[in-house]
């Protein structure tokens, strides 16, 4: 079975970012700082080997707090290691990306990665 890449990161970054929530939806209560973890896409190559697109969103209440939060799950994402399931991690952008439903900052990144059941 391929390794489930959005469940996966959203449970590392959790730990990492601890007490900041992670999760694969918005939360109802939307706190002011949170981080959003999609699967976009991507194609499972086999039953083992999957290519996922994974969106990460992060909120806070400055363009200052989006970006550092932002720049700390970058530096995460690039750790991941090949012996935790990540046999290639490609960011295709990083950008600052205004919430149209409530006006207030975050920060946008997409990556393109290969994974496997380790």
């Amino acid at each position: 079975m391929a390794l489930n890449t959005q469940g996966d990161i959203r449970k590392r970054l959790a730990e990492y970012l601890s007490p900041i929530p992670v999760k694969v939806n918005v939360p109802s209560d939307r706190p002011d700082t949170f981080v959003v973890v999609t699967r976009l896409g991507g194609r499972r190559e086999n039953k083992l080997v999957d290519n996922p697109t994974i969106s990460i969103y992060c909120h806070a209440p400055t363009e200052q707090k989006a970006w550092e939060l932002a720049d700390k799950v970058a530096d995460f994402i690039d750790r991941l290691r090949f012996e935790d399931g990540y046999a290639s991690i490609t960011q295709e952008v990083m950008y600052s990306d205004v919430d149209l439903t409530t006006r207030t900052p975050r920060w946008y990144m997409r990556y393109s990665m290969q994974t496997y059941e380790n």
